[in-house]
């Protein structure tokens, strides 16, 4: 284990394996609590609970937050026949007053040319300036923002522990049902996580690439690919920082061949086949083994492309229409028709990841592999 620490890549991703296991941890004993004190405080107990109205300025809220209930009439120009339906009068005799001042400005439509009048009756002393242009209407929307804002409740401080913690309690139970709430917020702590290891293992393989092709530069040049791929100038000046930084382009060529064999392999499967085959590794990363609950299990290539899947699932279509994924993997689980991480697989693929990145970095630190680069 301390031996495996010597390679960079595997230490960075250790240090993240353990941050997302430790805030899983702590968050799923927050829900913990959570759930226990809901149960014992229901609802109806907190009304009397009195929560601090927020600063109109600590509001925030998007675009998407505003939502146009009714648009009120303010004012604008109609024709000489509604204004004659609005009070019940003839059109000829709104034409009368219309023409001697009685009914304010007077005015033609831009497009038809007939006599509009303002309405209502109020606005037709203000001055042309202060109503719309003619043949358009003033409207005045009404509209329920949703917004949020921050509570501060000082949580270090213990006086006034019992008050805070029942104010905390029912900014819980406004949250929704205690049940469902608490049910999904744990799926979403597995799934989160889940979708953080995937993201740091699929860092320390790109990593490890790097580290051996640095520990090994002339790889980029062996083999058919190597010796086929062509830059132009414009590309190296680029890639150099303009002639200045040799660590630059050789950080990009690896780049262009991560990125070249990822795709060609269909993402993190590709880049593990191309460590196996360009460095010839003693050890099969995908044997590595694993314990789970007692029993000694093996990491293998259909357990990681599982998981590749699963990610890609949650990641692109947000774990809908996986009826083709669960007929492939049963032993995946589902609920309201959505593709679940639960406890117990969260935990499995974590140990298989974190058992091939181990295998990879052991064989590295102790040189149990071969670049054939005489």
């Amino acid at each position: 284990m301390e031996k495996a620490l010597e390679f960079e890549p595997y230490k960075n991703y250790l240090e993240l394996y353990d941050y997302i296991d430790n805030f899983l941890s702590i968050s799923s004993l927050s829900y913990g609590i959570t759930k226990q004190l809901l149960n014992k405080h229901g609802k109806a107990d907190l009304k009397g609970i009195d929560l601090p109205e927020p600063n109109k300025k600590a509001l925030s809220f998007s675009m998407a937050d505003i939502n146009v209930k009714d648009v009120e009439f303010i004012c604008g120009w109609i024709s000489c026949s509604e204004y004659a339906k609005k009070l019940e009068i003839s059109e000829a005799e709104v034409i009368e007053k219309a023409n001697i001042g009685k009914l304010g400005h007077k005015s033609e439509h831009p497009k038809s040319g007939e006599c509009i009048l303002i309405w209502p009756e109020e606005y037709q002393s203000k001055e042309l300036d202060e109503l719309p242009a003619p043949g358009k209407s003033k409207f005045k929307p009404k509209v329920s923002i949703t917004a949020k804002a921050g509570l501060s409740i000082d949580t270090d401080e213990l006086t006034g522990f019992e008050d805070k913690q029942m104010q905390l309690v029912r900014l819980a139970h406004a949250v929704g049902d205690k049940d469902k709430v608490t049910n999904k917020a744990e799926t979403m702590l597995f799934q989160s996580s889940f979708l953080l290891n995937w993201t740091a293992f699929e860092v320390f393989i790109r990593e490890s690439i790097h580290s051996l092709y640095r520990a090994h530069p002339k790889k980029l040049t062996k083999g058919q690919k190597g010796s086929a791929q062509s830059l132009s100038y414009k590309d190296i000046f680029q890639m150099s920082a303009e002639f200045d930084d040799i660590e630059k382009l050789k950080f990009s060529l690896i780049e262009m061949e991560i990125d070249k064999h990822q795709k060609d392999g269909e993402s993190i499967t590709g880049l593990i086949n191309f460590l196996k085959s360009e460095f010839k590794f003693e050890n099969d990363p995908y044997n590595a083994w694993y314990v789970l609950k007692g029993d000694k299990k093996k990491s293998s290539f259909n357990r990681i492309t599982e998981i590749k899947d699963v990610r890609n699932a949650l990641m692109h279509n947000a774990g809908k229409d996986v009826d083709t994924l669960i007929e492939e993997y049963p032993h995946l689980q589902r609920e309201d028709n959505n593709l679940i991480i639960n406890d117990d697989y969260y935990h499995e693929t974590a140990l298989i990841m974190k058992s091939v990145a181990f295998s990879i970095a052991k064989d590295v630190v102790s040189e149990k592999y071969r670049t054939n680069d005489s």
